[in-house]
């Protein structure tokens, strides 16, 4: 009758649901997958690296356990272990703590400890592959008392 002839061309309220959800989807699949790959190198990296620790590979995917064990080769005590209750800080804390003292055990700088504390799957995958990464355990304590030694006896 009056034919305002008002066409805003707005899309149907079906179409716009059905893009959401599909948009919802996809994106839920591509982070499950990138979730899954960095769970799968995290697991592979910490089966190399318990190699070079001495430890069987398949103590690394046994949850919370591979926590004490990586504590233990880092010389740090088992009890921190519950750093890992307080959430995010504690955790990131803990890990890049761990990450350090165990780098110092193969004889790295912190700057790795960091990576391998904020970046699991990247830090574990360099440790248990690279050959430049070798465990030395005590070793590592021992050179750098005899190095502050050393040192003392030049300055006196």
């Amino acid at each position: 009758m009056y034919g305002y002839g008002y066409s805003y061309g707005y899309p149907s309220s079906y179409s716009a649901a059905g893009a959401l959800l599909m948009g919802t989807i996809i994106t839920t699949i591509i982070l499950s997958i990138i979730g899954i790959v960095c769970v799968i190198l995290t697991a592979i990296g910490l089966w190399k690296t318990f190699e070079k620790l001495g430890l069987p590979g398949w103590e690394g995917l046994l949850l919370g356990h591979n926590l004490v064990c990586l504590f233990e080769k880092a010389d740090i005590p088992k009890q921190y272990v519950f750093f890992y209750y307080i959430p995010y800080v504690g955790w990131l804390g803990a890990n890049i703590y761990m990450g350090i003292q165990l780098m110092k055990k193969f004889g790295k700088g912190a700057g790795m400890g960091v990576v391998l504390g904020l970046f699991p799957p990247i830090g574990f995958m360099i440790t248990g592959f690279s050959k430049n990464y070798v465990y030395q355990g005590a070793k590592v304590e021992a050179q750098a008392e005899t190095k502050a030694e050393t040192t003392n006896t030049e300055n006196k």
